[in-house]
């Protein structure tokens, strides 16, 4: 069973983050009826190397007296939008109108890169760890969807269609490589009034 939780929000709104090394904005508590798949014994625990989700991991960890130690992995992290790292979503859009934007699985920044290589060098990295029954890993909404989409075969266009929410868990069985939704996109952790997105 993989457990997937896409890190605490940032705190920025309509920014390209990507790969950039952002804070985030650490929980104040979690849905406790939620955390059943991060209690068992002998998971592995797996995030991407970028601080907001080794942060949200070590929180997560502390918070429920977990003592297994995480493991990163930079294919876990979020797209890179490369020349558009920090800049306004809008903006990028009225500046490039004559982009593909119609179709954004195969959309690329500058010096970046597009979905379809998130799921390349995700599904890359699954097999790796298939050899763990348990696996929980805290990453990206992109690199969360990636993994889905590899699960049930999704296209790279389809797994777009996903809303992965920060701070929600998803939990998908995997059976002879099969995988299986168990839940998708539930909330787990809980944000202050002073959290945001």
């Amino acid at each position: 069973m993989m457990t997937l939780i896409r890190h605490a929000p940032t705190g920025l709104h309509g920014v390209y983050v990507g790969h950039s090394n952002v804070a985030c904005v650490l929980p104040e508590s979690m849905h406790m009826h939620e955390t059943s798949p991060l209690f068992i014994p002998d998971a592995e625990w797996f995030s991407s190397d970028l601080s907001r989700a080794v942060d949200t991991s070590q929180w997560i960890r502390n918070h429920l007296n977990i003592s297994k130690k995480n493991t990163t992995h930079p294919a876990l992290r979020e797209q890179n939008f490369g020349a558009w790292e920090g800049q306004n979503y809008d903006d990028i859009y009225a500046h490039n109108p004559q982009l593909g934007w119609d179709n954004p699985a195969t959309l690329r920044a500058p010096e970046g890169e597009n979905f379809v290589d998130v799921m390349a060098r995700v599904g890359v990295w699954i097999p790796t760890i298939m050899h763990h029954k348990h696996t929980v890993i805290i990453a990206h909404a992109g690199s969360i969807r990636a993994i889905i989409a590899h699960a049930l075969s999704l296209t790279p266009a389809q797994a777009l269609r996903l809303t992965i929410d920060t701070g929600n868990i998803s939990c998908v069985n995997f059976y002879d490589n099969v995988g299986v939704i168990q839940f998708l996109n539930r909330p787990l952790l809980v944000q202050s009034t002073a959290g945001t997105p």
